[in-house]
Order: C-alpha cells, then sequence, then structure tokens
C-alpha cells in the first residue's frame, strides 16, 4: 500500500475535494444561515448553525429527530461549546450528503 498506492491516493484526494466544494456550495444554497469554512486537512465539515436563533434541543430536533440525520454536536468535542456547531463527515458517496443537506433544509425552511 505504500509503495503502490500513489494513483489511488490522489483519486481519492481529488474526490474529496470536489466533494466538500460541493457540499460546501449546496449549504450555501440550502441553508444559508449556517456558516461554513472549507478545511485544510480533514474531511470533516463544522457547521455554525447559530444564526437561526434555535435552542441546541431545538436544533437537535430538527436535525436528528425530523431530519433524520446524525451529526456530532460540538459538546462532544469541546465542553463549552454548544450543540450550535454540528460536525459533518463527508467521508460517504456525495450524493448521500447532499441528500442528509436537503432532508435538514426542509426542516429550516
Amino acid at each position: 500500500a505504500y509503495n503502490h498506492s500513489e494513483d489511488w491516493v490522489n483519486e481519492l484526494n481529488d474526490y474529496l475535494d470536489k466533494s466538500i466544494d460541493e457540499v460546501i456550495s449546496c449549504l450555501h444554497e440550502y441553508l444559508p444561515k449556517v456558516k461554513v469554512h472549507k478545511p485544510e486537512g480533514t474531511y470533516i465539515l463544522w457547521l455554525d448553525f447559530r444564526n437561526y436563533d434555535l435552542t441546541d434541543e431545538e436544533l437537535r430536533n430538527r436535525i436528528y429527530d425530523k431530519a433524520h440525520v446524525v451529526m456530532q454536536g460540538g459538546s462532544n468535542y469541546d465542553e463549552k461549546s454548544e450543540e450550535q456547531f454540528q460536525r459533518i463527515c463527508i467521508a460517504n458517496p456525495t450524493k448521500q450528503v447532499i441528500e442528509a443537506l436537503e432532508r435538514i433544509s426542509k426542516e429550516f425552511n
């Protein structure tokens, strides 16, 4: 793997870069109040939902219970963080991630 996988790693990195760009574009379109920055070294996106002015409980209800999307709340990684920060892993087929964002957007719009 270390000696013969350079092509595979390059293709994977290209796929992830394109997926990140597409997901960020969809976020701007479907959930314009969510702040997101392109990650520099991972395929995890931090989503800032604070502009929706929801409580942590209301946010969790819309994402987890109504849209049926599982993310990771910011408080899982920093006890001082709010649930208003959610992490989404895009190391899945891009189509599935976009579908999850569409389901979330229906609960916010």
